[in-house]
């Protein structure tokens, strides 16, 4: 079962998402964040939404910006922003399911580190490193706009305060440290992140496990790995 969540933010925003929901009521709940300039309904959230629900998990992924009403706008995010409304998310469900897991994909697997309220777990799906997140010699500043823009093949508009964001400046131990709870790895093995990847699982505190997955790319969409990275990170839920 799927149905549509709207959560109010403090600063009169609005979260737009979807929970998930297997046949019969579920104790654990995963909540999928995204990654830089991603969306919650990209295929491994979509599609990781509905594996979860077989393995009696529920779900719920969301939008970190939207278009919709009152929806926030990229180019005004930051990680804490993004780190508040992470908060308003758990607060929503936090009464409803026992135990609670944040797993991040790239830009998404800074957020859940740096998130401090306590969960069962933190899985990160190729998740981004502060020494690599985006070379500055791609940023260009365009002073009509006062904020900075990268091509990544589409043309993508970052706001000053992204770009000036503190955690670019935190070294890979200072984010893993923030993680409480037990910390799954999982990296694409054709991936950029891979070795930064091995890096935050050899900082991080136990219980931790580390995990490649083979011809994967960072985003996983190669035949057949989505369903192994599903695999990994359901398994893995249950038994922590």
């Amino acid at each position: 079962m799927e149905k549509e969540i709207i959560i109010d933010t403090n600063d009169e925003h609005r979260i737009y998402g979807y929970l998930t929901t297997p046949s019969e009521k579920a104790d654990r709940l995963v909540i999928f964040v995204h990654g830089f300039t991603g969306n919650c309904n990209e295929h491994i959230f979509f599609n990781g939404s509905k594996y979860m629900a077989k393995q009696g998990i529920a779900s719920f992924r969301f939008d970190l910006y939207s278009w919709k009403e009152k929806g926030r706008t990229f180019t005004d995010c930051d990680a804490q922003i993004h780190l508040d409304d992470l908060k308003s998310v758990y607060n929503q469900f936090k009464d409803q399911f026992s135990k609670i897991y944040l797993v991040g994909h790239s830009f998404g697997g800074i957020i859940v580190q740096l998130f401090t309220k306590p969960v069962s777990g933190v899985i990160l799906w190729d998740g981004s490193h502060p020494a690599d997140f985006i070379d500055q010699a791609e940023y260009k500043y365009v002073e009509s706009l006062d904020s900075y823009t990268v091509n990544w093949g589409n043309v993508f508009v970052i706001g000053r305060k992204m770009h000036d964001d503190k955690w670019l400046k935190m070294t890979a131990k200072e984010i893993v440290d923030c993680v409480k709870s037990p910390i799954k790895i999982i990296c694409a093995g054709n991936g950029i992140l891979k070795e930064y990847g091995k890096e935050y699982f050899e900082l991080a505190n136990e219980p931790k496990e580390y995990t490649v997955i083979e011809g994967a790319g960072h985003t996983f969409d190669e035949e057949g790995v989505e369903e192994k990275l599903f695999e990994q990170t359901a398994s893995w839920v249950l038994k922590n």
